[in-house]
Order: C-alpha cells, then sequence, then structure tokens
C-alpha cells in the first residue's frame, strides 16, 4: 500500500473537533468564533491582555478581516481588528495593535516543497485543516484514515468535478477568501461555470499583486517550519 500521510490519518477526528467547537460555541460555552477570529473576538471583549497574548503569535494576523455581515457585537463584518476596537472606542486596544511590530522569522524559509521525496513522507497541515474545515464541500464522505494522501486527493478531485458539487466549494471558498482578499472573493463568487472557476482559482491564487498572494507564500513558508521542526523531533 505504502506510507501513509500523517496529513489523511487525523482528518475525521480534526473535522469532528472542528464541528464540536461550533457546536458549543452555539450553546453559549465561549463567544462564536464563526463571525470573525480570534483576535477581534479579544477586541469585542475589550480584553488586552489576551489581545497583547495573541498577538505575540506568528500566525496572528493583525490584519486579518472579519466576516462579511453584522455580528452579534453589531456591524463588524469586513473589518480589521484595529478597525473594530476604533469603531467601539477602545483607544488602548488599538494601541495595542496598531503599535505591535509582526516577526519576518519566516521570510528565509523555502516557500515549496522541492519534489524530491514522496508527498506521502511530507506534512500537509494547511491541506489536513482545510479539508477537516470544509469537508462537507469537499470530501462529504467518510475519509479513510488508511488512504494515502494522492489518492485522497484524486477522491476531492473528483467529488469537485461531479455534478454541480462545484458551486458548494465554490461558495466555501469565497466566503473563507473574503477576510483576506475582499477581491479574490467577489471573483471566485461569481463564477457561473465549472471551467470557469478553476480558471479563476488558478488566476486569484497566483497573482502576485494581491494580499492573497503573500497570505498563501507566508502561511506555505510556516507549513515548512512546523514540517522542519517535526523532522528534528523523529
Amino acid at each position: 500500500m505504502g506510507a501513509i500521510s500523517s496529513s489523511t490519518r487525523s482528518i475525521e477526528q480534526d473535522h469532528k473537533d472542528i464541528q464540536s467547537m461550533f457546536f458549543g460555541s452555539k450553546m453559549g460555552k465561549w463567544p462564536d468564533i464563526d463571525d470573525g477570529v480570534l483576535l477581534q473576538q479579544a477586541v469585542w471583549l475589550n480584553n488586552s491582555s489576551a489581545i497583547k497574548t495573541l498577538i505575540q503569535f506568528q500566525t496572528c494576523d493583525k490584519d486579518l478581516k472579519a466576516k462579511d455581515g453584522i455580528s452579534e457585537k453589531g456591524p463588524t463584518g469586513g473589518h480589521t481588528a484595529q478597525q473594530i476596537a476604533e469603531l467601539f472606542g477602545y483607544l488602548e486596544v488599538s494601541n495595542i495593535i496598531k503599535n505591535h511590530i509582526p516577526s519576518q522569522r519566516e521570510e528565509n524559509i523555502d516557500t515549496y516543497y522541492d519534489g524530491n521525496s514522496s508527498i506521502e513522507n511530507e506534512e500537509y497541515g494547511l491541506f489536513r485543516i482545510t479539508l477537516a474545515a470544509y469537508k462537507r464541500a469537499f470530501h462529504p464522505s467518510h475519509v479513510d484514515k488508511t488512504k494515502q494522501l494522492s489518492v485522497l486527493l484524486n477522491d476531492v478531485f473528483k467529488h469537485v468535478d461531479t455534478g454541480n458539487n462545484w458551486m458548494a466549494v465554490r461558495d466555501k471558498v469565497a466566503q473563507a477568501l473574503f477576510s483576506s482578499c475582499e477581491e479574490a472573493s467577489k471573483v471566485v463568487s461569481q463564477c457561473t461555470t465549472k471551467s470557469d472557476f478553476y480558471k479563476r482559482i488558478v488566476n486569484v491564487y497566483t497573482d502576485e499583486t494581491t494580499q492573497l498572494y503573500t497570505n498563501m507564500n507566508t502561511a506555505l513558508r510556516r507549513q515548512r517550519i512546523q514540517d522542519s521542526n517535526l523532522q528534528q523531533m523523529i
């Protein structure tokens, strides 16, 4: 059968955990994170201590926008954490975010894998968490944890390419893109045919002039850092 990538083994459990978190939030166990990201949540609560902690993480992007729409806190959709702080008049919180200078330590890390080793031997955390979060759109059937990554990728494409399944994927991708690049979100959401959808996906993710391209490269570099750290632990 060959090697089984760790990227595929935990997808089903990751999906269950994500569903459990959102169910818990809707039951009032913690603030509803469906309307934005953790930094925005901390701003809504005017929690300066939490904000100081969050912005120390490399993965915390202070320029990320909340999803479009109206949250339980008001018309905060499409706003960054700092914009929300200013909207609510939280001056201390706004200054903390504005004055924070993010680390650039990942800039010298290679963005892409060189392809010299089997994909089954690499850890693709971005793929794993994306499929777990949007499993109903990309791969609604059970994911066999013994399945090789290359086979799973083929299964995902077959599902998306069947009938009108691409439309559900289009809507999820457009929704996910909004916080990172509103223009790319609009481009994807306006696709009317499957072939047009495939073409525009390639275009929006390879346009080097957009914030989306910068964010994707940053995420890929961080994935390489994580993979490197895991290899050192083995």
